[in-house]
């Protein structure tokens, strides 16, 4: 989860989340994210490891499901790719739901998510 402080009017502030509320600030302010969703772009995805399974995910699916477990934001983390991302985001769109690009890249050593601002042109 991510935090930040609201300021006397109920505004996002800057402050650093490592000052405590007994100073007289607002508490902090929790969202629930998943940094790490998988699309059916991923070599991993459940219904192409077991196409038995007979699943066919669309983008609107992910969304709802995070939407339901309480998510307010995704990151999309596919295995070296961004091309699920064009797809997720306009499912999104209207939603709540903040979707931001991602890939999860595979190394020698391990794997690396990349986390890229909402608004960079894909």
């Amino acid at each position: 989860m991510l935090g930040r402080r609201l300021d006397a009017e109920g505004n996002a502030t800057r402050q650093g989340m490592e000052q405590g509320m007994d100073n007289g600030q607002s508490p902090l302010i929790y969202h629930k994210v998943d940094f790490h969703v998988h699309t059916p772009v991923s070599q991993c995805y459940e219904e192409r490891m077991y196409p038995e399974v007979n699943r066919h995910t669309k983008p609107g699916d992910i969304v709802s499901a995070a939407l339901e477990a309480g998510v307010e934001a995704i990151v999309i983390t596919d295995h070296n790719s961004a091309e699920g991302v064009a797809s997720m985001l306009e499912a999104a769109k209207g939603s709540g739901l903040h979707v931001f690009p991602g890939m999860e890249l595979s190394l020698r050593g391990g794997h690396v998510l990349a986390v890229f601002d909402a608004d960079i042109p894909l």
